[in-house]
């Protein structure tokens, strides 16, 4: 007897294998694209997060690109020892934090360097006929007085050095000016 070799192989009683020239069947399936754009989208915010991860916990060079003008500035962000496997930059917009108020003076006696910085002050507002201002040598109780004044009017201006007292009257607030 000649088997057709396009025919089927018999079934033998008492086994349970399929034979070998039948192939399994796998359907296929379609892919929508939007389906494959999501999937990206994926992939790169996790890469993306895993970069930051990476960034937070090893401590990478960070290097900034910036110019004068008050563009954002962009961070590029390195793994030294490892390889880039996709390069991500981040924009990041300064601003720089306000300076610290100008120390001030109001009515009293202070000590230059312990109290308050060298410098130059002015009165914030013009004083009145009742202002008193005086520069002793620290240490001498107000005695030995190195410039003083009743200005009467206008905004005056001192020059305090350390090693040296201030005192105030009746001339509102003094603020740092140099």
């Amino acid at each position: 007897m000649t088997q057709n070799p396009h025919q089927t192989p018999p079934v033998i009683p008492g086994t349970h294998t399929a034979p070998s020239s039948v192939a399994p069947v796998t359907p296929k399936r379609r892919v929508h694209p939007l389906s494959i754009i999501l999937t990206a989208i994926g992939v790169a915010t996790f890469l993306v997060g895993m970069i930051l991860v990476a960034v937070s916990v090893a401590g990478p060079s960070v290097t900034a690109a910036s110019s004068p003008s008050p563009s954002p500035v962009v961070v590029y962000v390195t793994q030294p020892g490892v390889a880039p496997v996709a390069s991500v930059a981040v924009p990041v917009t300064t601003t720089k934090p306000p300076p610290p108020p100008a120390p001030t003076i109001d009515d009293g006696t202070w000590t230059v360097g312990v109290d308050l910085p060298a410098g130059k002050y002015r009165v914030t507002a013009n004083v009145g006929s009742g202002c008193y201002w005086k520069i002793t040598k620290s240490g001498t109780n107000g005695e030995d007085i190195i410039a003083n004044d009743i200005p009467g009017g206008g905004r005056p201006t001192v020059t305090v050095k350390a090693g040296q007292d201030f005192s105030t009257t009746e001339c509102g607030t003094w603020t740092k000016i140099g």
